[in-house]
C-alpha cells in the first residue's frame, strides 16, 4: 500500500508539476497573444496613418496639379497676348513707316515744286527786267 501510495504521490507531483509548466506555457502564451494584438493594433493604427498621410499627399498632388493648369493657361494667355499686342505694335510701326515714306515723298514733292517755283519766278522777274529794259529802251527811241 505504502508502495501504491507513494506511485500516486510520485504521479500526483508528476501531474501537478506538468500542470505547473502547463500554466507556465498559459501564461507565456497569453502574454505573447497580448503582445501579438498590442503589435496588430500599433500595425492598425500605423496603417491608418500611413493610409491619412497618403490621401492628404493625394490631395494635394492634385491641387499642385490644379494651380499648375492654372498657371499654365495664364501662361497661354499671357503669350497670346503679348503675341497680340507685338502684332499690333508692328502694325502700327508699319503704318508709321508708311506714314513717314508718304510724308518723305510729299516734302520731296513740295521741294521740289518750290525749287520749279522760284526758277519759275526767277525766270518771270528775268523776262519782266528785260521787258523792262526794252520798253524804256523804247521810249527812249
Amino acid at each position: 500500500l505504502k508502495a501504491r501510495v507513494g506511485r500516486e504521490e510520485q504521479l500526483l507531483r508528476d501531474t501537478q508539476e506538468s500542470l505547473e509548466s502547463k500554466r507556465a506555457a498559459v501564461v507565456s502564451l497569453k502574454s505573447q497573444l497580448e503582445e501579438s494584438e498590442r503589435q496588430a493594433e500599433a500595425v492598425r493604427k500605423e496603417n491608418a496613418y500611413l493610409r491619412m498621410q497618403r490621401e492628404r499627399e493625394e490631395e494635394e498632388r492634385r491641387e499642385m496639379e490644379k494651380e499648375n493648369e492654372k498657371w499654365l493657361r495664364a501662361q497661354e494667355q499671357e503669350s497670346v497676348q503679348s503675341s497680340q499686342r507685338e502684332a499690333g505694335r508692328r502694325q502700327e510701326l508699319l503704318g508709321l513707316r508708311e506714314a513717314l515714306e508718304s510724308a518723305q515723298l510729299d516734302r520731296t514733292l513740295a521741294q521740289r515744286e518750290s525749287s520749279e517755283l522760284r526758277d519759275a519766278l526767277f525766270t518771270a522777274r528775268e523776262s519782266l527786267r528785260n521787258l523792262s529794259v526794252s520798253q524804256d529802251q523804247l521810249k527812249k527811241d
